[in-house]
């Protein structure tokens, strides 16, 4: 007569359980990591579309403002050159278009600074809307490595 064998060994309990804990780990690792990408993605989302279009909006404001800050320099330069060059020229003329003058340059200066920085807010947003884009495929590459780990990890398992 033939002796029963059973098909629960020790050993394929032990390699089940095992397989088990991998799949249910790799489960809930994708699970979480997802989550996490999922609302840093939304909270970029919603950060971006508030303040980027502004900031757009502003940079074109300033390079207006510069441009006719610009021309403004073209006419005092012009006027000054007219009054200084003039030996009938009063002092009170003279002392009033060095004074525009410098005001066209400070305000031309300050323009320039307030561009620079609005541009590197602006940049700043158009990186992290960038960024948006790679999350999606940083999530989708870390379903294929779930998986992938997931399918090597039971093959180790089963070799075992």
């Amino acid at each position: 007569m033939k002796k029963f064998k059973s098909i629960f060994t020790l050993k394929r309990i032990i390699k089940f359980i095992l397989i088990i804990i991998v799949l249910f780990a790799t489960r809930t690792g994708y699970q979480s990591v997802s989550q996490a990408l999922s609302q840093n993605y939304q909270e970029n989302n919603s950060t971006i579309d508030k303040k980027l279009p502004p900031l757009v909006k502003k940079q074109k404001q300033l390079a207006t403002g510069l441009k006719n800050a610009k021309h403004d320099k073209i006419v005092t330069e012009y006027h000054y050159k007219q009054v200084f060059s003039n030996p009938n020229s009063k002092d009170k003329t003279l002392k009033k278009w060095i004074n525009k003058r410098q005001t066209v340059d400070d305000r031309i200066d300050d323009l320039n600074t307030k561009i620079k920085a609005n541009n590197q807010k602006v940049s700043h947003y158009q990186n992290a809307y960038i960024s948006k884009a790679n999350i999606n495929n940083a999530a989708f590459n870390l379903t294929s490595i779930a998986l992938v780990v997931a399918v090597v990890a039971i093959f180790f398992v089963l070799s075992f």
